[in-house]
């Protein structure tokens, strides 16, 4: 934890599964939900899952995922990848 930082409290939600998340940064925080998807082999609900995978590949850095793209997430990486 960094100096007088306060703990980040989150509720990671998946149906009706709700997992209690408290950790020292709202980064961690996301990083735990992608673990938690990763470690039950869980699919990114619909909504979610541009900004999930978005985190997965770049955050992750896994270029061999699997979650299904959208045309707009794959335009929307070959965007963002130009501008790398």
């Amino acid at each position: 934890m960094m100096d007088g930082a306060a703990d980040a409290n989150g509720f990671l939600l998946y149906g009706e599964t709700v997992i209690d998340c408290v950790t020292s940064s709202f980064a961690e925080c996301v990083l735990l939900l992608l673990a938690i998807y990763y470690a039950f082999n869980l699919a990114y609900p619909v909504a979610y899952s541009g900004v999930l995978g978005f985190l997965q590949t770049y955050i992750l850095l896994d270029t061999k995922n699997d979650f299904k793209k959208s045309s707009k997430f794959v335009e929307f990486c070959k965007k963002y990848d130009s501008q790398l």
